[in-house]
């Protein structure tokens, strides 16, 4: 079980960042004249990927798309968390009205959604001048080498296989990542 890391520095006790909320507690956060050095050592010696979790320097257009509202509600609160600006769809057709009206950086898209599917969601992003340079991110079960196929030919950047750990998705959001 990963324990909760502190997110600000005030002397009340702030807010906790969790990626397990229950049986958490917070760490506790800095205290009167401890050093930041001193701080982030205990940070780190109790949740090692603490300094992870700390806002992007960068902030991404994202859509996440994915008919489990759970997943994709809480994805949308990491990517939040981090500093993103990040809308939810949970069909195909919102997905491109999302998109049409949000212009995404990046989208991680479900292919098993109602109405469209993934594939067919891509082709149509790709179709639009505005979305050639978004990013597209394949999230899904589908992981056999057949749908990686289809993946590519329909437009996707990236094909990657559920459960994907939010933290995997971080460096893909650094500014000038090469995808």
């Amino acid at each position: 079980m990963r324990r909760a890391i502190p997110w600000s520095d005030d002397e009340t006790g702030g807010l906790c960042l969790a990626d397990a909320v229950r049986d958490s507690n917070c760490v506790g956060n800095a205290t009167i004249g401890e050093r930041v050095s001193d701080r982030e050592s205990r940070i780190n010696s109790i949740a090692p990927s603490a300094l992870r979790y700390l806002p992007a320097k960068v902030t991404k257009r994202i859509l996440v798309v994915d008919d489990n509202r759970d997943l994709a509600e809480s994805l949308a609160l990491v990517l939040r968390l981090w500093g993103h600006d990040a809308r939810v769809a949970h069909d195909g057709r919102t997905a491109l009205d999302v998109a049409r009206d949000y212009t995404p950086d990046v989208v991680f898209l479900d292919l098993g959604l109602p109405c469209l599917d993934g594939y067919e969601v891509a082709r149509r992003l790709r179709l639009r001048p505005e979305m050639r340079r978004t990013l597209l991110v394949a999230v899904t079960g589908y992981g056999q080498e057949d749908d990686r196929r289809r993946s590519r030919e329909a437009g996707f950047d990236l094909h990657l296989t559920k459960p994907v750990d939010p933290i995997d998705l971080r460096p893909l959001l650094a500014d000038g990542a090469v995808h």
